[in-house]
């Protein structure tokens, strides 16, 4: 009996032994990823697709596409039709070293006759082209309605709703939105290396284009002699005085207001 009993269980072992090798060897088979290893280094391309069969395609989505552009096109063309036509007018401006650039010292002879750079000078003439008080002096020049019919037509809307001790500085604000659409307006620049200025204003009216911009050259002009003339520096001194004086004003009125 002990010796079918052994005998039974070596048979066992056999076969356990036998199937653990079988599946050893199928998983022999198998990647470190679960892949068959037949089916690794497989890359799978995709169909070549030649000319007369993409124009196939192309053709079998052409309404597709119709519908897609075709409201895309129709916004864009009602929208390039709905601006407003500007016009623009160009002018040039020839720069030379002049004797206000000359520098010249008050004491002493250190440092006298140094002249800017040509880069240097045409930037500062750039900077005096832009500056506000050239556009608010050029505007000036205008009716408000003339140059800017719509900022007037809501000036009077709000002067009529508002207090009338409201109405002055409505009627500043308006003055300088327009000041800032003219500045928008008008470019000033330079090629490198160049003594020309180029000037260039755009307006819907062709008339008031070329006015504005003479207009803003003038100004220009004015300024100009303005900042580098020999009373330049008494005008501002004047000015910073005023401004010293307003200010302690200011500052009395804050102190008996304290003390009360």
């Amino acid at each position: 009996m002990f010796k079918e009993l052994s005998s039974a269980l070596g048979q066992d072992c056999a076969n356990h032994n036998s199937g653990a090798l079988t599946r050893m060897a199928a998983s022999q088979d198998w990647g470190p990823g679960g892949d068959s290893r037949s089916e690794v280094g497989v890359v799978r391309r995709r169909p070549w697709m030649g000319a007369a069969e993409l124009v196939l395609q192309l053709w079998r989505a052409k309404w597709l596409m119709l519908v897609i552009f075709l409201p895309i096109f129709v916004l864009g063309l009602v929208a390039a039709m709905q601006m407003p036509t500007k016009y623009e007018a160009q002018s040039r401006l020839y720069v030379r070293l002049g004797e206000e650039s000359v520098y010249r010292p008050k004491v002493g002879t250190e440092g006298a006759g140094a002249t800017p750079e040509q880069e240097q000078l045409i930037q500062a003439e750039i900077e005096i082209l832009r500056s506000p008080v050239v556009a608010e002096r050029a505007l000036a020049r205008f009716p408000l309605s003339r140059v800017f019919p719509d900022l007037v037509e809501a000036m009077e809307k709000q002067i009529a709703e508002a207090p009338d001790s409201r109405r002055e500085a409505i009627a500043e604000q308006t003055f300088q939105k327009g000041v800032a659409a003219l500045r928008k307006s008008f470019e000033a620049g330079s090629a490198p290396k160049t003594p020309v200025i180029g000037t260039a204003l755009s307006h819907e009216d062709a008339q008031l284009s070329a006015e504005l911009l003479n207009a803003m050259i003038g100004a220009y002009l004015d300024y100009r002699s303005e900042v580098f003339s020999v009373g330049g520096s008494d005008s501002l001194r004047d000015q910073r005085k005023k401004v010293e004086g307003e200010l302690l004003n200011v500052e009395s009125e804050i102190r008996a207001f304290l003390r009360r």
